[in-house]
């Protein structure tokens, strides 16, 4: 999936106004990885929220491949969200009262996959990221290193052409780190999945092809 900034500006509030992303353009080919850095405030989150279908520009354009998401409503957001992007946050955002294979399974299921078609698409996600015998143990039983893995695999349940990763490895110690972005690298490689990685750590954004620097709501790369 291709995706593409145009012009871009966000601005929260009416009575005090805050603009926190300021003319920002930027396209990514389908099959790219991108990483985004900046300092906290600098507008990363934002700018993910609006690539994710979360939110929409103030002003300027937002396109997936040719269509201009824009001004969709919030029911084709929705949708776009569930059968075309997959999300990776740093608090995994897991439900810890369901199974591994459970919560892997449950976008599939809002996406009326039939249920043959998703235990094997869970199967082969579990065997992706090396946690096929931990199918059945409870999210509360696992390291956050492995929490971190299924939350990708939850995040390609649906085969999505974009992987939105916010701050993936904030909470996780330097081993977990390079294995979920071994993770990471390894789908936006064997499957061609469009990547946009926010992240402050420079170590974590060199696993990008390319890199681009956020402040006070401007781009550069």
């Amino acid at each position: 999936m291709r995706v593409s900034l145009q012009g871009v500006h966000k601005v929260y509030g009416k009575s005090r106004p805050t603009k926190v992303l300021d003319d920002v353009s930027l396209t990514i080919e389908s099959g790219d990885f991108v990483a985004i850095t900046g300092p906290s405030g600098s507008g990363k989150s934002s700018m993910l929220n609006l690539l994710g279908c979360l939110d929409v520009p103030t002003f300027g354009q937002v396109f997936f491949d040719q269509r201009d998401v824009s001004k969709a409503s919030e029911s084709v957001r929705e949708r776009i969200r569930l059968q075309h992007i997959g999300f990776v946050f740093q608090n995994y955002q897991l439900l810890p009262g369901l199974t591994v294979r459970e919560n892997v399974a449950l976008p599939m299921q809002l996406a009326g996959v039939r249920r043959m078609e998703r235990l094997a698409r869970v199967q082969g996600l579990l065997s992706m990221i090396g946690l096929e015998k931990q199918a059945d143990q409870r999210i509360i039983y696992l390291s956050g290193g492995q929490q971190q893995k299924v939350a990708v695999a939850r995040a390609l349940a649906n085969l999505p052409g974009l992987l939105l990763a916010d701050e993936p490895t904030g909470s996780l110690d330097g081993q977990s780190t390079l294995q979920v972005m071994e993770v990471i690298r390894e789908v936006n490689r064997s499957r061609s999945v469009t990547t946009v990685l926010v992240t402050h750590d420079p170590q974590v954004a060199a696993y990008a092809q390319r890199v681009y620097r956020l402040e006070s709501g401007s781009l550069d790369g």
